[in-house]
């Protein structure tokens, strides 16, 4: 068993790293964050979630999140960064997927608001939607609504479709994409830039940092970190930039990573 030195940083990914369904939450996950604190290390979450959608077993039992693909950061009830995207992106996101009957998704930290076929979105994780307000818009009644929104998710297919018909992400705007869903977000965020960011607002050191994720979309922050952990090797591009290979979700391997490192 290794024995760290130092405090560190640790960043965990939510789905498919330390949550199996989308209301999941592990005692033994809870217990390990609680240890960590105890011992000096700061415990950061990095999620493609909004925080309304994140347990608020976690939020509590953590430092900071890191949410919606690295677009929001928020400390308790604190926001320390948020980058929005421009009404004039969402309008003309929604005005091409609208005329050609493509669904998508909207978030910012508190709402999910759709507008295309809502009952697609719902269709691909019911429980998900279930812990957030969901609205549903038409182009024109979404320039009135008065919310601001963070990031859009569509689903892969769905995103295809919109390549197919011609779509041509606006300069301004970034996607990533992580397995079933392509997260568009302003450019310049993602989960490596936001973790910086909190290494930076609490003052600590970027060669103690230990990431934990499984898809795609945590590559950037794999690589901002000084030891990263692939869970569950769903990803090659991820599992190829690891420098520690975990098991699976079911198979503990958060849990089991953690106590070989030396950390709980």
């Amino acid at each position: 068993m290794l024995r760290p030195s130092g405090k560190w940083s640790l960043f965990f990914d939510l789905d498919g790293t330390i949550m199996q369904s989308v209301d999941d939450v592990d005692p033994q996950i809870l217990a390990a964050f609680h240890t960590l604190r105890r011992s000096g290390h700061r415990v950061i979450l990095a999620t493609g979630r909004a925080p309304a959608s994140i347990p608020i077993e976690y939020i509590r039992s953590t430092d900071a999140a890191i949410t919606l693909t690295g677009a929001l950061i928020t400390e308790g009830s604190n926001t320390l960064f948020q980058a929005l995207l421009s009404d004039s992106y969402i309008l003309s996101m929604a005005e091409f997927c609208e005329k050609r009957h493509i669904p998508i998704f909207l978030e910012n930290a508190r709402h999910f608001c759709s507008f295309g076929e809502k009952e697609y979105f719902i269709g691909m994780d019911a429980n998900f939607y279930d812990t957030a307000t969901m609205h549903l818009y038409s182009s024109l009644e979404l320039t009135e609504c008065g919310e601001s929104f963070i990031k859009a998710a569509i689903s892969t297919r769905s995103y295809k479709l919109m390549l197919k018909a011609g779509w041509q992400l606006p300069e301004g705007l970034q996607t990533y994409w992580s397995g079933d869903c392509v997260d568009v977000v302003p450019t310049g965020t993602g989960k490596g830039s936001s973790a910086l960011k909190v290494l930076e607002h609490f003052s600590l050191d970027s060669h103690r940092t230990i990431c934990f994720g499984d898809s795609d979309n945590d590559v950037e922050l794999f690589k901002a970190c000084a030891l990263r952990v692939s869970v569950g090797q769903r990803s090659l591009a991820l599992t190829e930039c690891a420098n520690f290979i975990a098991g699976s979700v079911e198979e503990k391997g958060v849990i089991n990573a953690l106590s070989t490192l030396g950390f709980i």
